[in-house]
């Protein structure tokens, strides 16, 4: 777990303010690039010490939710951060009206996996090959709010 003395910040990026999106982009190099921030893209941040450490980014059309990326910075993987960051996501945009949310997830990717089902998530299928370099099975993963 992390040191209880970090402070962690959690917030959305907001449309108003788009320098967030290009610290980002240098913080998270994979990070897409957007040539505009659509209404249904929901992007959270994770900040401990002023220092951009996670996010995680969805796409949300009325009540149904794709998670579309969920990445913590190396270093600070393994203590908590992205269990808390992923679960401070998923509860607002619960509290925002989404009923339903899905992703895909490496089938190799036992971290990320043991988040999504601590956070109420089930498996719902297989698609094979899904990823590339190298090429890898994605589990399927649904969370339906009732």
């Amino acid at each position: 777990m992390f040191d209880k003395n970090l402070h962690l910040i959690i917030r959305q990026v907001k449309v108003e303010n788009p320098d967030e999106l290009e610290i980002l982009k240098v913080s998270f190099p994979k990070f897409a690039t957007y040539a505009y921030f659509p209404d249904y893209k929901k992007i959270y941040l994770a900040i401990v010490a002023e220092k951009m450490v996670g996010y995680a980014e969805f796409n949300q059309i009325f009540e149904i939710c794709d998670v579309v990326d969920f990445e913590v910075a190396e270093n600070f993987r393994g203590q908590g951060f992205g269990n808390l960051l992923f679960k401070n996501s998923i509860e607002t945009l619960i509290k925002n009206g989404v009923k339903e949310i899905s992703l895909e997830v490496r089938e190799s990717n036992f971290p990320a996996i043991k988040i999504y089902k601590n956070t109420g998530f089930s498996e719902a299928g297989k698609r094979e090959n899904y990823y590339k370099n190298p090429d890898e099975t994605a589990i399927l993963m649904i969370k339906q709010i009732l």
